[in-house]
């Protein structure tokens, strides 16, 4: 008999589960857990800043900024208005704040249930093998992936060392051994950066384990969306970060991802490449496919890949068996949790 679309979901899911997929977390796999997303954050911009507090050219710049919002998306907002370093900065601080304060519910909800995160239960998994690292690379500045990390019992790698005060690596990676082997180590490549980072006047950049407020002198080492976005990633740590992340991307089997939308200049093109190329299968998890994603995928030639996507009555698939899409009715396999019941 041939298998039904449910039955090829699951074969494809345990098929990219078993390859030892990189990970691919966009803002889609934070917001289930009260993180904000872009809408909240442009929400938050809106009223960060009292009528007549500017004055002069930056009041000039910041009201037609908010203008933009009114019409547009935050990113396209931010590439329509170029900023001051004086309102860049305020966006930069606007947005650690409103995702920290997020961020710290999760740590408090982790502390009271160690399997609050689904990831931490993919971490499980994937390491009931000979594998002794996992590859996460993200755009988003939470700790989620760090926290999943620590609550699943392994050590997890950011490009910094370990410790209350990180200072950044360069060259050879910090090993944890265990036994006489490598311990189990969660890679965490964040491409924009952490809420952990932060750099002083002099340019040097610090990791601050679990920090809960900006220290005075240092500004959040994040990477806002917008035209500057690319401009600062040129430097450290941001380049060293996006070429880990490069050299975990282009290595892959597989790409397990979750919640991403395919519009990001600094993760998508290794991916892409491979995938196309046909060496790695892609599994896509989403609440709604992006643009981008759906283009993308309605251009595959023969690549093998499986989409989840929410639906009225469950979740929708899209596959390279069903490329015009099939309904896989009263599951919800777009979501991360019930993907792990049904291929774990």
């Amino acid at each position: 008999m041939p298998k039904t679309p449910l039955e090829i979901a699951i074969e494809e899911g345990q098929r990219c589960l078993k390859t030892s997929p990189v990970i691919v977390l966009g803002s889609g796999a934070s917001i289930p857990t009260g993180l904000p997303g872009m809408g909240a954050l442009a929400d938050h911009l809106k009223t960060s800043i009292e009528n007549g507090i500017l004055g002069g050219s930056d009041e000039r710049l910041w009201d037609q900024f908010i203008a933009e919002l009114a019409v547009k998306d935050l990113e396209s907002a931010l590439q329509a208005v170029t900023l001051s370093e004086r309102l860049s900065d305020h966006i930069v601080e606007q947005t650690w704040k409103l995702i920290e304060v997020a961020d710290a519910r999760v740590f408090e909800a982790v502390l009271a249930d160690a399997n609050y995160l689904p990831l931490a239960r993919l971490y499980r998994h994937l390491f009931n093998s000979t594998h002794r690292t996992i590859s996460v690379v993200t755009p988003n500045y939470d700790r989620l992936a760090e926290y999943a990390a620590d609550a699943a019992g392994y050590c997890h790698h950011t490009g910094f060392s370990y410790g209350y005060l990180r200072q950044r690596q360069s060259g050879s990676r910090l090993l944890l051994w265990q036994d006489k082997q490598q311990a189990r180590t969660v890679d965490v490549w964040k491409v924009h950066g952490c809420l952990d980072w932060f750099v002083d006047q002099d340019g040097q950049v610090i990791a601050l384990t679990s920090a809960r407020s900006i220290p005075t002198g240092r500004r959040p080492a994040i990477v806002t969306p917008g035209i500057e976005k690319y401009k600062r990633t040129h430097g450290e740590p941001f380049r060293s970060i996006i070429a880990g992340a490069d050299v975990a991307l282009s290595r892959a089997g597989a790409y397990l991802c979750v919640g991403f939308g395919f519009n990001d200049g600094h993760i998508q093109p290794k991916l892409l490449e491979r995938w196309k190329r046909g060496d790695a299968l892609l599994v896509v998890l989403t609440k709604i496919l992006s643009d981008s994603a759906r283009k993308m995928l309605g251009e595959a030639n023969g690549q093998k890949f499986l989409a989840l996507e929410e639906a009225a009555n469950g979740t929708r698939m899209w596959s390279h068996k069903h490329p015009a899409g099939v309904p896989l009715d009263g599951v919800h396999l777009w979501r991360l949790p019930d993907f792990l019941d049904h291929t774990t």
